[in-house]
């Protein structure tokens, strides 16, 4: 009797386990249920990991990190790692905490599939040379980038309260804020407007390769403005303006990879032969010769390229406005931008005569002759 009765009891509790080991033993086992719970919370965190935006590149006179200091400000190394950790602790802990039936059915296992997937799509995103790693990451910003800059004028000709005043867009690329001043000079010479605002505003962060030596250290985000009006004193000049969309190859940036890409020795190459003989066509347009312009500003592309147009021209150093390290490439910000430095250290009176110039991709570039009346 007391045989048949033990076998009796442990069938009883085999049936019992095997109905409720889905689910009563799981919520017993507090241990485990933290694991998991952790374990999901790894999977979540490396499948971030793969999304975190790159690191900016460092502005204009900070220096560049190296070593552990690096890996510490790298946010997408820091999500892996800890979600990584998380795998490791809890994949490798489940077996010992869960009870004997649920470690049968095959719920470490489950959990363990999660994170493989998790871990491929951190290592997909991690390795710089994955091409579809980019392309998500890159078309993710992009994307954001375009439907910010497709009604960017519209929404600010709102927030600055110019209700009765038209928006629209112009696409030059570095040389846009200059072609967008020889419009707003024309509205105002044939009085079809009283005052325009001309802006130029960049963020080319958002399509620059961080991998990339040769541009990631070139280009920065920036804007700045400039108010045309008839009244004042103060003069703009005839603006020249050009193109050779043969020229196109040289700087793009396709909508595959959504990444700015530069042969940077052609550039520089074409960017000074064209910018010095457009100085000198700007200048003959307004009746004036080298000698009689006090400042040329050129967009602030690179240093090697605004020293070379000032020795090809025999230009002295000290009239050539020089900003590059404190702003970086801002494309069509460029311009504006230097004016104001120029301005803030009282390099720029009124009176003074100013040659502006600039060249981007298209090719496109222009040049004019400005006298400054701003006090």
């Amino acid at each position: 009797m007391d045989a048949r009765f033990d076998i009796m009891d442990n069938a009883l509790a085999v049936k019992f386990s095997k109905r409720f080991a889905g689910a009563a033993l799981l919520l017993v086992d507090f241990r485990a249920a933290c694991l998991v719970a952790a374990g999901a919370f790894g999977v979540i965190l490396l499948a971030h990991a793969t999304w975190l935006p790159r690191r900016p590149a460092p502005h204009a006179g900070e220096p560049l990190l190296g070593g552990w200091a690096e890996v510490l400000r790298n946010r997408r190394f820091l999500a892996f790692a800890a979600g990584y950790s998380a795998y490791l602790l809890c994949y490798n802990q489940l077996y010992l905490a869960l009870p004997a039936e649920l470690a049968r059915v095959g719920a470490p296992d489950a959990l363990g599939w999660l994170f493989v997937v998790a871990s491929l799509l951190v290592v997909l995103g991690q390795l710089p040379a994955t091409r579809w790693a980019r392309r998500a990451g890159a078309a993710r910003a992009m994307a954001l980038g375009f439907g910010l800059m497709a009604v960017a004028f519209a929404v600010v000709a709102a927030a600055l309260g110019c209700v009765n005043a038209g928006a629209l867009d112009i696409g030059a690329a570095c040389s846009g804020w200059l072609a967008a001043l020889r419009l707003a000079a024309g509205q105002v010479e044939t009085g079809r407007a009283d005052r325009v605002l001309v802006i130029g505003a960049e963020i080319l962060t958002r399509i620059t390769d961080f991998d990339d030596p040769k541009t990631a250290a070139l280009f920065g985000d920036g804007s700045a403005a400039v108010l045309v009006g008839a009244e004042g004193e103060g003069d703009i000049g005839p603006i020249v303006l050009a193109a050779d969309g043969e020229l196109a190859d040289r700087i793009t940036a396709d909508h595959d990879e959504r990444l700015l890409r530069m042969d940077g020795h052609s550039t520089y190459q074409v960017a000074v032969k064209r910018l010095s003989e457009v100085t000198v066509a700007a200048v003959a347009r307004s009746g004036l010769e080298l000698e009689d312009i006090d400042l040329f500003v050129y967009h602030q592309a690179n240093g090697r390229i605004i020293r070379a147009v000032g020795e090809r021209l025999d230009l002295e150093p000290a009239r050539v406005a020089d900003y590059v390290a404190h702003m970086a490439n801002t494309s069509a910000a460029s311009i504006p931008l230097t004016l104001s430095l120029l301005r803030e250290d009282g390099r720029l009176r009124p009176g003074q005569k100013v040659l502006i110039a600039a060249i981007g991709a298209g090719f496109t570039w222009g040049a004019g002759v400005l006298e400054w009346g701003v006090s």
